[in-house]
């Protein structure tokens, strides 16, 4: 999960990652369009298949970057560990292995 916390008071960070991707997102949009004339004038080959196929992992890629980039940053619950004594009748029937009296 990417951490967008590491951001100034304003949370510009986040904002401009935000602006990245959506920016990311348009151009990769564009080339699948120009990959998608140049199929049909070229037609089936292979380097114009790879092309496609390589449009295909990069909108992959920026949908699971923008996808954890939207989730907010998951935090632990805390348990907050008193420092007072146990109470000594929460260890009345442990046993003692291998400590002796």
């Amino acid at each position: 999960m990417l951490n967008l916390e590491d951001q100034d008071e304003c949370g510009e960070n986040a904002v401009n990652i935000r602006e990245d991707l959506d920016h990311a997102t348009r151009a990769v949009r564009d080339l699948e369009a120009a990959v998608g004339r140049l199929q049909h004038r070229i037609g089936h080959h292979l380097d114009v298949q790879r092309l496609a196929d390589d449009v295909q992992r990069c909108q992959a890629d920026l949908l699971r970057l923008t996808t954890q980039t939207r989730q907010p940053a998951s935090h632990p619950d805390l348990v907050l560990v008193p420092d007072d004594d146990y109470d000594a009748t929460m260890w009345q029937d442990a046993d003692h292995e291998g400590v002796r009296p």
